[in-house]
Formats: C-alpha cells, sequence, structure tokens
C-alpha cells in the first residue's frame, strides 16, 4: 500500500521540490545582494547610515520568519505593494540572512514556510495530498525523505567546499 501511493504521490511531490529549489534559490541571491549592501552600509564611515543598517538588521533578524512572510504577503497590499506568493516567499526568506554554508541548507528548509502563504513547494503539495487522501503516514515521510534528499548532498558538499578552503587557507 504505501510503495503503490507513494507512486502515485511523488510526481506531485516533484514539482513542489522544483519550486523548493526555485525558492531556495531565488532566497539565496537575494540575501547575498542584500547581505553585501547591508554589510558595506554597516561599516559606513557615516554615522547615520551604519546605525540605519545596523537598526534594519536588527529587527529583520528579532522576527520570526513566518511574521515576515505573512506581513511581506498579506499586509503589503494594503500599502499598494501587490507581489505574489512566490515572489512574497522569495523576499521573505532572502533579506538579511548571510548566505553561507549551513545557512544555505536552512533556507532550503525553511523554504517549506512559504507553504503557508500558499506557495505549492513539497510541504504544500504533501499537505494538500494528504488532506484529500488522508495517507499523512505516506505523504510526510515521502516529503521527509524528498527534503533529505536534497539537503543532505547540499550538507556534503558545502562541508567539502569549506574544508577546501580551510586547507588554502592554512598553506
Amino acid at each position: 500500500m504505501f510503495l503503490q501511493n507513494a507512486l502515485d504521490f511523488l510526481p506531485i511531490l516533484l514539482k513542489g521540490a522544483v519550486v523548493t529549489l526555485q525558492v531556495t534559490a531565488g532566497s539565496f541571491v537575494l540575501s547575498s545582494l542584500i547581505g553585501l549592501v547591508f554589510a558595506l552600509m554597516m561599516v559606513s564611515k557615516v554615522r547615520s547610515i551604519s546605525l540605519f543598517a545596523i537598526g534594519v538588521v536588527n529587527v529583520i533578524r528579532g522576527l520570526p520568519i513566518i511574521v515576515q512572510l505573512f506581513y511581506i504577503y498579506f499586509v503589503l497590499p494594503d500599502f499598494g505593494i501587490q507581489l505574489t506568493a512566490m515572489q512574497a516567499g522569495v523576499i521573505g526568506l532572502g533579506i538579511a540572512l548571510p548566505p553561507y554554508g549551513n545557512t544555505l541548507v536552512m533556507m532550503l528548509k525553511d523554504s517549506s514556510l512559504v507553504s503557508t502563504i500558499t506557495v505549492a513547494e513539497m510541504t504544500r503539495a504533501g499537505q494538500l495530498i494528504a488532506s484529500s487522501t488522508f495517507e499523512n503516514m505516506t505523504v510526510y515521510t515521502l516529503v521527509a525523505l524528498l527534503y533529505l534528499a536534497l539537503s543532505l548532498p547540499l550538507s556534503f558538499a558545502l562541508r567539502r567546499l569549506e574544508a577546501r578552503f580551510s586547507t588554502r587557507r592554512k598553506s
């Protein structure tokens, strides 16, 4: 039963995995750019610029990502800023997070949070399948295994990259 259901559900979950990777890549690129800009602002000799950057970074770090996602997706339209759920998800995950090593893996896993604003990534696809089939164990086991299939090779690659750079630094 599990294997048959897994074969039925896997194509839908793999489509969600593509969205998960898109959210992760988009937020990684955005966080790299924003991180660079704010890092430069924080070391500025102009005190007001550095204080502004420090304040913004502290506010962003002090808010849970899910609150940021809800604010960007549900509140910004009140100010005339209309974003798709995908755009809001990428922005919410991408603001002021340093995109290094373990943080990239964290972004991959945290991409599941964008399901709360209707982005159809893996977790959302799993929720939809589970709510229509009541096959919770099968669905969420597959979702967990897919996240592991994505995050473990990424973690391994990052560890190898970090080891390579640390070896070069010692030379």
